[in-house]
């Protein structure tokens, strides 16, 4: 497992996390996060 795929996975971790406690500005952060790490996984393969 990459540096980026663990990356991406805590950051969708986190994401989950701050959507289910309702922290709007977190789970904004965190989706572009997730957003970012998916597009660099897509690039490599």
């Amino acid at each position: 497992m990459s540096k980026n795929e663990q990356r991406f996975q805590k950051a969708f971790l986190l994401q989950m996390r701050a959507t289910f406690r309702g922290n709007p500005n977190q789970a904004g952060r965190a989706r572009q996060m997730v957003n970012y790490y998916r597009k660099k996984l897509e690039e490599k393969n």
